[in-house]
């Protein structure tokens, strides 16, 4: 990695951290620290197991789809190398402004191990399309059903609710015309130059003007390759679906955990709403979304939860869900630049 790429992850580190000492110390002068660790102390071990075990398979399932896509593209990198890069997302989403750290390192290491830069645009391409897709249906599902619900439980914040799924389902039907209209370049390109005009804005939409036309070429090509590969492309949004209920289950299970009284027909809508607040505001410009998803989880199960285990259970969700990956992806991180420059010597050798 260069200099000035480590010395930009270096400060995304440090802004994450500064941003997360804010957080905490907000929330802490609402709630007294040894009251919450109180409450959390009170949780049977089995479900701690329970949680470590859900958010493995959590890792192991998303590093699947997105090594079922590598491998089903090109056969140059071991699944097991394939499934170690696909975990390095889970700390570059996590220190990046609205998780954009991932798919810049995956391809960085995909070319590393020997795949050819046209292969690895097409699976960088075919695995946000994927988790794209699949994260938007299952949103929209959530929402036709539990809309009501929703607007009932959170009222006037519903506004920001709608703002992300409307973010989400715009960056889905993007895709899709991307995807299947040969001249949506042009309208993209008057999308841009429209924005151009705003003056802060104008030197960088110049470049994404320069670098369009190629980038929908290759965005189609990947596309036709992903569609043509049915087994692959089936088989990476079953991963990816399947994924939503394992790391959105563990709301559930956090609650349990505390005592909450739930029935099964609660556990869907838990899932949703754990769903919603994970990536509803992850268009607030914080490394992963940080104070924005532990403003949103808290918004969303207020109504649910009793006040004291909002804190206690906010703590559990986002260490299972955030930290504990994150620290999993940096574990990933670095066998896979071990593991590089092992591929680099067998080149040149």
């Amino acid at each position: 990695m260069k200099a000035k790429e480590k010395k930009r992850l270096l400060g995304n580190v440090v802004f994450l951290i500064i941003v997360l000492i804010v957080i905490y110390l907000i929330i802490f002068s609402f709630h007294d620290i040894k009251d919450v660790f109180q409450i959390i102390k009170t949780i049977k071990i089995k479900y701690l197991y329970y949680l470590f075990g859900i958010v493995l398979l959590h890792l192991f399932v998303v590093a699947m789809a997105i090594a079922v896509i590598s491998t089903g593209i090109s056969s140059n990198v071991k699944f097991l190398d394939s499934l170690n890069i696909a975990n390095t997302e889970h700390l570059f989403n996590a220190i990046t402004p609205f998780a954009s750290g991932g798919q810049p390192i995956h391809g960085y290491y995909f070319m590393k191990y020997g795949i050819p830069a046209e292969k690895t645009v097409s699976i960088l391409v075919s695995n946000f399309l994927v988790y794209q897709a699949t994260a938007a249906l299952f949103s929209i599902v959530g929402l036709s059903l539990y809309l009501g619900k929703i607007i009932a439980l959170i009222k006037g914040q519903v506004i920001l609710i709608l703002i992300g799924f409307s973010i989400n389902i715009l960056i889905l039907v993007s895709i899709i015309l991307l995807s299947t209209v040969p001249k949506s370049a042009k309208l993209y390109r008057f999308v841009i130059r429209g924005l151009g005009k705003i003056k802060p804005l104008k030197n960088v939409m110049i470049k994404a003007e320069e670098k369009l036309f190629e980038f929908v070429k290759d965005f189609q090509a990947s596309m036709k390759a992903l569609f043509k590969r049915k087994r692959v492309f089936l088989g990476s949004v079953s991963l990816r679906l399947l994924d939503i209920f394992v790391l959105n289950s563990t709301a559930v299970v956090i609650f349990l955990a505390l005592g909450v009284p739930l029935s099964s027909s609660d556990y869907f809508f838990i899932i949703v709403m754990s769903l919603f607040a994970q990536t509803f505001l992850m268009w607030i410009p914080t490394p992963g979304a940080a104070g924005a998803v532990e403003w949103a989880f808290t918004i969303l199960f207020v109504g649910i939860l009793d006040i004291s285990l909002i804190v206690p259970s906010l703590l559990l969700w986002r260490f299972f869900t955030y930290y504990f990956p994150l620290i999993m992806g940096f574990i990933s991180y670095l066998v896979v630049r071990k593991r590089s420059v092992i591929y680099e010597n067998s080149f040149t050798d």
